[in-house]
């Protein structure tokens, strides 16, 4: 019986000496995961710093003219598609400039995660000036 006990106390002691050791490791690999978040996270605001702010503001207004282009031959297609049914917008109230407004919000709202999202992974303006 003594046996036994002695038996069974050596087998909890390894048991805990093994859960201590795994305990110890999972600590050991979760500081290291933190350590690898925190260089990642360091070395992306550095990667940011190295984009000059009017390269940023160069490519959003390639891309601001880039949409107002889009709006522009839009507004363009729908008034040849309203002359050929026999419409037309009438030029002294401004509702050509309305729809012009109303196609480059959507256009400008809808342009940047598009294009994030597509397989250029950037807009225009940011491949042009080759910012990743």
């Amino acid at each position: 019986m003594e046996k036994d006990n002695l038996n069974e106390n050596e087998i909890n002691d390894e048991v805990e000496e093994n859960e201590i050791k795994k305990i110890s490791n999972t600590e050991e690999e979760t500081d290291n995961n933190v350590n690898k978040e925190v260089e990642s996270l360091i070395t992306s605001d550095e990667e940011s710093d190295k984009q000059s702010s009017s390269k940023i503001i160069l490519a959003n207004v390639l891309d601001q003219l880039l949409m107002i282009a889009g709006s522009a031959l839009l507004v363009l297609l729908c008034d040849i598609i309203l002359k050929l049914c026999g419409y037309m917008f009438v030029r002294d109230n401004g509702s050509i400039i309305l729809a012009g407004g109303i196609i480059y919000f959507i256009i400008n709202c809808i342009y940047g995660p598009i294009m994030e999202k597509s397989k250029l992974e950037n807009t225009f303006g940011k491949k042009i000036l080759n910012m990743n």
